[in-house]
């Protein structure tokens, strides 16, 4: 993390509003100290953008929101898995990578992978991780019973195998199938050599940065392509 970064968290867990603490936290509240966390950090890197979590779009808050249930389901994620959560709920709701931040189009500089991201853009995953686990033992315990990745009795109606999505034994496959099986996991690997040639993901060159998202898009899609096919040949 760095300098500047780790003074953002060290101020906003020594002052954090009295209030928050006194009630106990809810999820939005770390949300919110995360979002006060990162407009503190942009202003000191000479972004001045981002608004008072009053004022941020529904957008913003609900990505931050779901920023925080990330970390504290997934305690051990490095501050690049949670970028990678942000990617996908940026996905998920229609957002592509462009040159500058436009919410009307849908478009983040930040829509790449983590590698690809410069330090300064880097350190706010950090920052994000750091109040949230500096924050967490004041979270309201029937907002987790629990700890949150903590197996839980399930409630859940019995399914039958045959309704099943998430199989525990697979059948055996015949030899044909097997030919198959691999075939398709060549022609992707060949199919993906072919993305490498327009640009390598790892690139950090900013005339190859939007290349170098859509090629790490296309990775990911094609290994969900390859994923579906493969459970539907085992099916």
């Amino acid at each position: 993390m760095t300098p500047i970064a780790q003074e953002v968290v060290k101020n906003i867990l020594e002052n954090t509003p009295a209030s928050l603490t006194l009630n106990k936290l809810t999820v939005e509240d770390i949300a919110r100290l995360c979002h006060m966390a990162n407009r503190a950090y942009c202003q000191r890197i000479g972004d001045n953008s981002q608004p008072d979590w009053e004022d941020a779009p529904d957008w913003q808050k609900n990505s931050a929101i779901d920023g925080v249930k990330f970390r504290l389901m997934n305690p051990l994620s490095t501050p690049e898995q949670s970028h990678e959560n942000w990617l996908r709920d940026k996905e998920r709701d229609g957002w592509k990578y462009g040159p500058v931040k436009d919410p009307a189009k849908k478009e983040h500089p930040c829509f790449v992978p983590y590698s690809m991201l410069p330090e300064d853009q880097r350190a706010k995953d950090h920052i994000f991780v750091a109040v949230v686990d500096g924050v967490k033992s004041q979270l309201r315990t029937d907002v987790y019973a629990s700890t949150p990745d903590a197996p839980r009795q399930s409630t859940a109606p019995q399914l039958s195998d045959e309704h099943k999505l998430f199989r525990k034994r697979y059948r055996q496959l015949s030899p044909e199938e097997v030919a198959l099986h691999d075939q398709i996991k060549d022609k992707a690997d060949e199919l993906y050599a072919l993305f490498l040639q327009i640009s390598p993901i790892e690139t950090q060159a900013d005339s190859n940065r939007e290349r170098g998202a859509n090629v790490a898009l296309a990775k990911r899609h094609l290994e969900d392509a390859v994923y579906r096919a493969v459970k539907g040949l085992t099916a």
